[in-house]
């Protein structure tokens, strides 16, 4: 009979240890789907906000009478940036093209593909408009957005 409840016992303290064994597993995969969620959103957040100051001190570092402006690259919403060198007029473009925030930069009036330009970030759209002397921008990564208004202090207003 002793033998009984003693096998009986041993095989409750094995239930127990898997049941607490479980229980740690459960929560180690909880909390590694948590972490992975707030990796993700901690990623968009960054691309979102790198964007959205990158833009903005583009705008204010190239802030001169009609050279910063909204037009079309490609079909796609675009922000214009025009410098005077010794040797021409360059543009800096800034757009979105396959998932990317991109930059090129060119010779005015030049021709390229949309796929020519740098990648800055990965994000999935970059919007820019314009009214007047102020620029809208809006970021969206996975499913977050962010945006900015920056006021072309010295007018802007330029057309593409």
């Amino acid at each position: 009979m002793e033998s009984r409840s003693h096998a009986t016992g041993q095989l409750i303290w094995i239930l127990l240890f898997f049941a607490f064994t479980a229980c740690v597993i459960a929560a180690l995969l909880q909390g590694a789907m948590v972490y992975s969620n707030l990796t993700d959103v901690l990623n968009d957040e960054f691309s979102i906000h790198t964007g959205l100051n990158y833009v903005q001190s583009r705008i204010h570092s190239g802030d001169a009478a009609d050279c910063v402006y909204v037009g079309e690259f490609d079909g796609l919403s675009a922000l214009y940036f025009e410098e005077t060198g010794d040797d021409g007029v360059y543009t800096t473009i800034i757009y979105d093209y396959g998932g990317s925030m991109r930059e090129l930069y060119c010779e005015k009036g030049a021709e390229f593909e949309p796929d020519a330009g740098e990648i800055l970030l990965d994000m999935d759209g970059v919007e820019f408009s314009q009214t007047g002397s102020l620029i809208s921008v809006k970021c969206i990564s996975g499913g977050h957005s962010g945006s900015l208004c920056a006021a072309v202090r010295t007018g802007g207003g330029g057309g593409a």
